[in-house]
């Protein structure tokens, strides 16, 4: 397997031109030349053939400097990182029109593997990288720190390429297959580089959160739920060990292909134990496709295993199943204290809802009558009218009782301005606005109550009132345009208004109009703008 797949990443002589090193790989590292141009042209030379090793010594002194900066700290698995004014600047004096962001992304066109580049070039890759960067997010003692860094920058930078332009898949050759082959390159024993593959596929930052949530897209897929299968006991002994979010995106995975669950049975069951409530949660639900009998098998002999602290999932699941009431029994029989009860009341619980199911009365449901439909008429318009009256002199009264008072404790602001607005929105209501309003929460009709506009409002003048009477009853600029065209617009009878005031506040408020008085000018008063204050 390790030789195919070294096969796939041999370089063709006679298509890269002899020994040169990929445009990609030179561009990827040109950063470099911050330090110094030489510095950069001996790290190429060391990832293309392996020469001069010792140049990994000289870039661990550059650590936490500017040009891991510059390099966008390969070493996280954040999606952000920056630089400042003076890193540009330095970038820029050192190789003219270069940017930090076109190191990026020839890094990330190189991780497409679309170019020529060898297994033993993405080691030694791996390993600048390692050299320069501080920080290693999922760094472990027991893995290699190159592998980590590596697989951390390609996740980052090659996971939007990945999935190819307009949604058109691309090919991914990132597969737990090339892992374990650079892992062996690098130095693993062949032997133990499954387990450090799956510690690198499910391993997630301590914070782990929005911020690092393309590790999962861009490592586990169809590939890595293979693997995980290939490899299921070195799997069930290594993958409970991953942090809390690596193995609730294990549980996923699996869930997700049936023959997957049924054959990983064994590491769920184990998930099912696990010391986070979201992940034994997880896994006990995805064990539910499975027959009774290897639910029980698989579930049961955790009863006296677990803390009864963590059995509430288990517990649950097996009262459900076909048989699990008697394994609760047989366990709580052997148990002694908090797991004891636990399992007798949960047995009680079950018992006790079984019971309630046989013995429940059928209920008769009568036949289902429709309301009456009611189509609301000229005595819905009366009785608005007379609302609307009421309300109308009810804000006339208190604003003549209150008048000349501000805001004090008789006249709060809130009902003085509710007051003004009655006054300049009510006697705008006319008979006919109730009608459609009528229509409209009879069903009898689709057109709305209001629809027409005024200056900051782009919808149209109603058109139910004639040519030379428009009410403008969207934004409630409800202004009555005398003869000739409104200002603004094309000609007599336009359906386009403009209000008297520069500008309607806002289509969401509305504002009340008094008669016009300048003949093809809206005359109102509006009452709102953005702030809350009334203009005139």
């Amino acid at each position: 397997m390790l030789d195919k797949v070294k096969g796939l990443f041999r370089r063709d002589e006679g298509q890269t031109g002899g020994d040169r090193p990929s445009a990609r790989l030179v561009d990827a590292l040109k950063v470099l030349a911050v330090a110094s141009p030489e510095l950069a042209e001996r790290a190429v030379a060391y990832v293309h053939r392996g020469e001069g090793p010792e140049v990994l010594l000289e870039l661990e002194a550059l650590r936490g400097g500017d040009v891991e900066a510059l390099l966008g700290r390969p070493g996280q698995s954040g999606v952000y990182s920056w630089t400042t004014p003076a890193q540009d600047d330095r970038l820029k004096a050192a190789v003219p029109g270069w940017t930090s962001a076109k190191a990026v992304t020839a890094r990330s066109n190189l991780y497409t593997l679309s170019d020529s580049v060898t297994v033993p070039e993405l080691v030694r890759l791996g390993r600048v990288l390692s050299a320069v960067s501080s920080e290693v997010d999922r760094e472990r003692a027991s893995d290699p720190r190159w592998l980590t860094t590596l697989v951390n920058d390609m996740s980052r930078r090659a996971n939007e390429r990945r999935h190819g332009q307009k949604g058109k898949g691309a090919p991914d050759r990132w597969t737990p297959d090339l892992l374990v082959a650079l892992a062996v390159e690098g130095g693993v024993p062949e032997a133990d580089a499954p387990a450090v593959v799956l510690r690198e596929l499910f391993e997630r930052p301590a914070s782990a959160g929005w911020a690092s949530r393309h590790l999962g897209p861009a490592l586990l897929g169809d590939p890595a739920r293979e693997f995980v299968v290939a490899h299921l006991d070195v799997a069930t002994q290594v993958l409970p060990g991953v942090s809390a979010a690596g193995r609730g995106e294990l549980v996923a995975l699996v869930a997700a292909d049936p023959a997957a669950t049924e054959t990983l049975a064994p590491l769920l069951a184990a998930l099912a134990a696990d010391t986070s409530k979201a992940v034994r949660e997880a896994a006990v639900a995805a064990l539910v496709p499975l027959p009774a009998t290897r639910q029980r098998e698989l579930l049961a002999p955790l009863l006296t295993s677990l803390p009864a602290s963590r059995l509430g999932a288990v517990v649950t699941r097996l009262a459900q199943v076909d048989g699990g009431l008697a394994a609760l029994e047989e366990a709580a029989e052997r148990s002694t204290g908090a797991r004891a009860t636990l399992l007798r009341d949960t047995v009680e619980r079950a018992r006790v809802l079984d019971a309630a199911q046989e013995d429940e009365p059928e209920i008769d449901v009568p036949p289902f009558e429709p309301l009456p439909e009611t189509v609301l008429g000229d005595e819905f318009v009366r009785a608005a009218r007379a609302a609307i009256d009421t309300a109308l002199e009810r804000a006339r009264a208190d604003h003549a009782a209150h008048a000349g008072k501000k805001d004090d404790d008789g006249w709060p602001r809130w009902r003085r301005l509710t007051v003004e607005q009655d006054l300049k929105e009510l006697p705008g209501i006319t008979d006919d606005d109730l009608r459609v309003f009528a229509a409209f929460l009879s069903g009898t009709s689709t057109r709305r109550p209001a629809a027409s506009s005024c200056a900051g409002c782009p919808r149209r003048a109603s058109s139910r009132a004639s040519p030379a009477s428009r009410s403008c009853t969207g934004c409630g600029c409800r202004g009555t345009r005398g003869a000739g065209a409104a200002s603004g617009s094309a000609g007599t009878g336009s359906t386009r208004a403009t209000c008297s005031t520069s500008t309607c506040a806002s289509s969401t408020r509305r504002c009340g109009a008094s008669d016009a008085t300048t003949p093809g000018r809206w005359s109102t008063s509006c009452t709102s703008r953005p702030g809350g204050r009334p203009t005139r």
